[in-house]
């Protein structure tokens, strides 16, 4: 199944996915293979926490409440990212104003 996603294109922006699927090979347990995947993809804190916790709860109870558990952090992930989106704009407006700000200054520095 971890094959199959990695290769599905709506997962290709999760590249870890794709060097999580080439690692595992059964030998060692998943959740290993999962966070040494994790530690080597470049993602903030949260997201890493975040997909620390999915590889924490595949595979380990039954089918239920693995759904619950994916659907509590799948409501997390939005959250996150619209936090992100939030920062985002801020930031954004506070490097415009920058901008304009720099741009005023040399201006006054030109005359």
């Amino acid at each position: 199944m971890l094959r199959e996603a990695a290769a599905d294109f709506e997962f290709s922006a999760l590249p870890f996915l794709k060097k999580a699927a080439e690692k595992f090979d059964g030998t060692i347990p998943f959740c290993d293979v999962w966070s040494e995947t994790l530690s080597e993809a470049a993602l903030t804190a949260e997201e890493t926490e975040l997909l620390m916790e999915v590889g924490r709860i595949l595979g380990s109870s039954d089918h239920e409440s693995q759904l619950q558990a994916l659907s509590l952090l799948a409501h997390r992930a939005g959250e996150l990212a619209e936090q992100t989106a939030a920062r985002t704009a801020s930031e954004a407006k506070l490097c415009r104003s920058l901008g304009i700000l720099a741009g005023l200054f040399f201006a006054v520095l030109a005359l």
